[in-house]
């Protein structure tokens, strides 16, 4: 006799941060799984240190770094610095590769996070530029 095993997936949801409004029911919409996990590092990689009330730890140090010359170290530090919030505050996602870009023309850098998510099968790709803001 054969058993089929039904696996549970977790199902992740987060309110869209461009706060866009239902035309249906007039609330605000929602990300999905993959979508709400990308977000959610998206808003990680731009928050600093003592930014957020209460939680002094969250946070990044790569707006600082995005101001120091462009050297293969820099790029390092970024990639360490991306690699240690994601894994400390992002539970639904497992990293696979962090690749940082020097973008020298708009001094900027490309960032490309290989990641999976918790009982997902298959592997996401987020990408996404870090610019220095004055």
């Amino acid at each position: 006799m054969a058993t089929t095993v039904t696996r549970k997936t977790a199902d992740f949801k987060d309110l869209d941060f461009n706060f866009t409004k239902l035309s249906t029911t007039k609330d605000v919409a929602k990300k999905a799984d993959v979508e709400a996990v990308k977000q959610s590092m998206k808003s990680l990689l731009r928050t600093r240190y003592f930014e957020r009330p209460f939680q002094p730890y969250l946070g990044t140090s790569i707006a600082d770094l995005l101001f120091e010359n462009n050297t293969p170290m820099t790029r390092r530090l970024i990639e360490k610095s991306i690699r240690e919030v994601i894994d400390n505050h992002e539970p639904r996602a497992r990293l696979d590769e962090v690749q940082v870009f020097d973008e020298a023309d708009t001094n900027s850098y490309r960032v490309r996070i290989f990641f999976h998510i918790v009982n997902f099968t298959g592997s996401e790709v987020f990408e996404t530029y870090l610019t220095r803001t004055r």
